[in-house]
This record gives structure tokens, C-alpha cells and sequence, in this order.
């Protein structure tokens, strides 16, 4: 029986040089490190950073946006180029 590791819905077979090389791939991109800030004192409450992150980094929480899944964020940038106010800062 052949032995698989799951990363990121790619089911991949052991012990092969080319899925070696994806894994490492998959795993620097998950280990990138991520700052999302959202400065509350800017944000106006449209909603508009939730609503076009396509990642669920972003949710709304009791009537403010929070950044409930940092590691699914893929530095789109939507939440930042959408927000009017400027309050959404993300660092890589």
C-alpha cells in the first residue's frame, strides 16, 4: 500500500524527488508570516474587507472586522484596495 501526505487538498505520494519538491513549496508558502492590522479608530463598519476576502481571514464580529484566520490570508491585498478608509494595513 502506498503511503500519502494531504497538504492543502494535493494528496501526493511519498519518496518521489518531484513531490519532495512540491511539499517544500506548499510548506514555505504556509509558513510565511503574515501581518494583517486593522486600526479601529480609522475603520467605519461598511463591511467591505469581509466581504471581498475570499480566504475567510476576515470576519465580522460583534459590528467590527477581525482577523479570525490569519494563516488563510494570501496577501491579495482585496481587503486593503477595498477598505475607503485606508484602515486595513498587511505585511508580509
Amino acid at each position: 500500500m502506498e503511503k500519502y501526505q494531504n497538504f492543502v487538498g494535493i494528496k501526493v505520494r511519498n519518496n518521489s524527488l518531484l513531490n519532495k519538491q512540491i511539499i517544500d513549496k506548499i510548506q514555505g508558502f504556509h509558513s510565511m508570516s503574515i501581518t494583517i492590522e486593522i486600526d479601529y479608530s480609522r475603520c467605519t463598519g461598511c463591511k467591505k474587507c469581509v466581504e471581498t476576502c475570499d480566504y475567510g481571514t476576515l470576519e465580522w464580529f460583534e459590528e467590527q472586522p477581525i482577523v479570525a484566520n490569519p494563516i488563510s490570508c494570501s496577501y491579495c491585498l482585496k481587503c486593503t484596495l477595498n477598505c475607503p478608509v485606508n484602515a486595513i494595513t498587511v505585511k508580509k
